[in-house]
């Protein structure tokens, strides 16, 4: 698969999991796919992918949420009560 087929591929994926709502399962199901199209569109992070990403709709502001909740929860162990 080239890389801007793996795109192509990525940004149905990202719009199938903006579009999937609660159903747990179907969002794991993707999130492993594009978890297996990201390393095909480049090598890790940096200008490339961030490029990318900023294309798909809504995903900087998940990605966003998602890195505050982690830090959250990371705090939430390492602070004492």
């Amino acid at each position: 698969m080239s890389p801007d087929e793996a795109k192509e591929a990525y940004r149905k994926a990202w719009g199938a999991y903006c579009l999937t709502g609660l159903n747990l399962e179907k969002k794991q199901m993707l999130e492993e796919l594009m978890d297996d199209l990201q390393p095909k569109i480049c090598r890790g992070p940096g200008p490339e992918w961030d490029a990318f990403v900023q294309t798909l709709p809504g995903f900087l502001e998940y990605w966003a949420r998602w890195q505050e909740t982690v830090m959250k929860l990371v705090l939430a162990r390492v602070q004492p009560d």
